[in-house]
This record gives C-alpha cells, sequence and structure tokens, in this order.
C-alpha cells in the first residue's frame, strides 16, 4: 500500500474514513509516515514517470524511441488505476490515448 501511495498519491477521502488505522500509517498530505526502522534515505514519494522509465534503463540505444511511449503508457496507467472507479477511464478512451 506504501508504493501505491508512493506513486499514485493520497488515498481517496472515502478509502481514508473507512480505514481506522490509516493515521498511523501516512500523514495527511499522504505521504507515509517514517518508522524507526526505516533507514533507506529513500524518497517519500515516487513518481510513475520515473518508475516507468526504470523500465527502459538497460537499453541505452532505445531510450529516445521509447520516450514517446513512455508518455502514453504513463498517461494510460494514471488514469485507469484510480482509486475510486468512477475517475478512471474505459477502454473507449484508453484506445483513443493509442497511437494509431
Amino acid at each position: 500500500m506504501i508504493e501505491m501511495v508512493r506513486t499514485f498519491g493520497k488515498f481517496s477521502e472515502r478509502w481514508c474514513t473507512q480505514w481506522k488505522d490509516h493515521e498511523q500509517y501516512f500523514e495527511e498530505d499522504g505521504a507515509f509516515k517514517l518508522g524507526p526502522r526505516d533507514l533507506s534515505g529513500g524518497p517519500r514519494t515516487v513518481k510513475l514517470k520515473d518508475r516507468l522509465e526504470d523500465i527502459r534503463r538497460g537499453d541505452g540505444k532505445g531510450q529516445k524511441e521509447l520516450s514517446g511511449d513512455l508518455e502514453i503508457l504513463e498517461l494510460v496507467i494514471g488514469k485507469t488505476l484510480r482509486y475510486e472507479p468512477e475517475e478512471r477511464i474505459g477502454v473507449d478512451e484508453v484506445v483513443s490515448l493509442l497511437p494509431s
């Protein structure tokens, strides 16, 4: 769940109110609370774009070729993986975002 929040942002209000202990793990802004054992020093949030760029790091030649595809992928994933179902896009909109 921490990785979801790190990537997609704060849980929706409905999710927060249904999960009684969410304040034990997350700040009001949606960032997860650091525990005494968290010594990673890593960022508290990671943009979806940064996570997707990790996919192509090993392929130096294809970096530029993939950049446009990754932008579209970021857009599609960001709009389909919303916390609230009514905020997610449907298949027709996904198809309209893909290059022809």
